[in-house]
């Protein structure tokens, strides 16, 4: 009889609906997080690396010179309050005096869930994010749906027991 080697299957059937996304603004001051309802979230985590030969071998090592963090997701809907908190406005237009038109950084949370269970299996956090686009569509027939690009500093992801 072969020998189980996949441990818990139930994160086998984990789906994006079990994901929750939240934006905390770092404005120098607690004003909460804003949370995302997200039909659809990817990021990335790049190593960039670069080949050395040395001590006459001609076998490469690999060492990596930098780590990159991006990523997107998608909602449904309007969601005034998550633009405000990206863009730092105040309900005026995005290029604001105040910082200049620039985008708002602060942290991203993803949270994920077991199916079966309903326990938090894990949270990925991005700090730093940076949002770098913002696509937004109004379909004839359908629901306006806005689609978020963004790049992060540093990446954490916690294990839970």
């Amino acid at each position: 009889m072969a020998e189980e080697t996949r441990g818990d299957r139930s994160l086998e059937r984990h789906t994006g609906a079990d994901a929750l996304l939240k934006f905390d603004a770092d404005m120098g001051e607690d004003t909460g997080y804003v949370e995302i309802p997200v039909t659809d979230v990817s990021w990335t985590r790049d190593h960039t690396t670069e080949d050395i030969q040395h001590n006459g071998s001609q076998t490469a090592t690999l060492t990596t010179t930098g780590i990159r963090f991006n990523g997107s997701f998608e909602y449904d809907g309007q969601n005034p309050g998550l633009l405000d908190a990206f863009l730092n406005t105040d309900g005026t237009a995005a290029a604001s005096t105040d910082n200049g038109g620039r985008p708002t950084r602060g942290t991203l949370t993803i949270k994920e869930d077991n199916n079966d269970t309903d326990e938090e299996v894990r949270t990925i956090s991005f700090k730093r994010v940076q949002a770098t686009s913002f696509d937004r569509s109004y379909p004839a027939d359908g629901v306006t749906n806005t689609s978020v690009d963004f790049e992060a500093e540093d990446m954490m992801i916690t294990q839970e027991d």
